[in-house]
């Protein structure tokens, strides 16, 4: 209960814990009052309250989360229209559906969530045309026991890893850009690469570009390196690392 009392302790004038704190709503802008009681049940788990909504968020955000957590940087971009436009928010037609078959399996989102969690966002927040509502269906999948990619759902599965020799990312603060829009237009690390990728089953279609990445992100060189244009008289290698889901 302390450490719940802190988390929103901006509220009542208290300094915020975070040294660069998160806004919600990007920098200079606030919850609208007309939002502000917008409820996203789906996080009272999360946070241990019964009742959270827009308002709560931007406070529980602003008290104690830093602006560069990947955690802050998601939310922002769920909850931008929902939560921080100033047009009046119009509920789904067509909510999003994600299919859960395994409700209390978690998946890291910045923060661990619940794949029921999960599903309560997507609905709340997204038609289901919104590119939002892919990119989650992509990432639950295979944790919730729903993959589409082609990959297998089997518990007893072999599942990727980014190396292809299983070892961790030697630059795992390194960004990734070049695969932010599978991340919901945020730069994620190689270490939250690493970790999304090891939620795949092995032979899953999703993210077959990893030998890239893996190099990319300090992954072991294959024994045989890849000769890219060879010339007479020299060879010009490009080495990749290789991975299971090459």
């Amino acid at each position: 209960n302390c450490k719940l009392l802190h988390s929103v302790s901006t509220a009542c004038g208290c300094p915020s814990q975070a040294t660069n704190p998160c806004q919600l709503c990007g920098d200079g802008n606030r919850v609208p009052d007309s939002k502000q009681e917008l409820p996203l049940s789906y996080l009272d788990e999360s946070v241990n309250y019964e009742g959270v909504n827009c308002k709560l968020l931007e406070i529980y955000f602003n008290s104690s989360i830093e602006s560069d957590d990947l955690t802050c940087q998601l939310s922002q971009a769920w909850t931008t229209e929902y939560c921080c436009s100033a047009d009046e928010w119009i509920p789904p037609t067509t909510p999003c559906p994600i299919c859960v078959k395994n409700p209390n399996a978690t998946i890291d989102l910045g923060e661990s969530l619940t794949c029921e969690q999960v599903q309560e966002a997507a609905s709340t927040l997204w038609e289901e045309s919104d590119p939002n509502c892919a990119q989650v269906q992509s990432v639950t999948g295979p944790v919730c026991g729903c993959d589409d990619s082609g990959g297998s759902t089997d518990e007893d599965v072999s599942m990727c890893t980014l190396c292809k020799d299983a070892s961790n990312v030697t630059t795992p603060d390194k960004l990734v850009p070049f695969m932010a829009d599978r991340f919901f237009g945020i730069e994620p690390t190689c270490q939250q690469l690493e970790e999304a990728t090891r939620a795949l089953a092995m032979d899953s279609k999703d993210f077959a570009d990893a030998p890239l990445i893996g190099s990319y992100c300090g992954c072991p060189y294959v024994e045989i390196a890849c000769v890219f244009c060879p010339k007479p008289g020299e060879q010009f290698q490009l080495r990749l690392a290789s991975t299971a889901i090459c």
